[in-house]
């Protein structure tokens, strides 16, 4: 890419993956000139292996991740479950004690937080200011 006759910089690609064939397209040089400009695909082995770039550690199960919404209270685990399929849904029927336990304890935890936060001279939330 040129302006005012310096070059002024750009990225130019030579391999991309997911295309089957060579491209070619008309790309901007310099204002009012563009000139033609071809990507080659990526043979099959030197491109990223998309699953090995996303799995990090062992695969997460849908109790783990299930699990690890109820640590976050009842809200954020309600708001997972919506998204869930029913047999998704079903499939959390077998570690429902353990989800309730754990919505329980994230729950105290929060009244725990937010009783250590409050103000000393505030009005406790089931009584009237006078």
């Amino acid at each position: 890419m040129q302006f005012g006759g310096l070059a002024v910089g750009g990225i130019r690609i030579s391999h991309m993956s997911g295309i089957s064939s060579a491209v070619t397209m008309p790309l901007t040089d310099k204002r009012a000139s563009r000139k033609p400009f071809t990507v080659k695909p990526l043979p099959e082995e030197q491109a990223p292996k998309r699953e090995d770039d996303r799995q990090q550690g062992p695969k997460r199960t849908l109790e783990d991740v299930a699990r690890e919404k109820a640590r976050g209270g009842q809200e954020v685990y309600d708001e997972w479950t919506r998204r869930l399929k029913p047999k998704q849904v079903e499939r959390l029927a077998d570690i429902q004690d353990d989800i309730d336990r754990l919505l329980d304890e994230a729950d105290e935890r929060r009244r725990e937080e937010a009783a250590a936060d409050a103000f000393p001279g505030d009005t406790p939330a089931n009584e009237r200011a006078a």
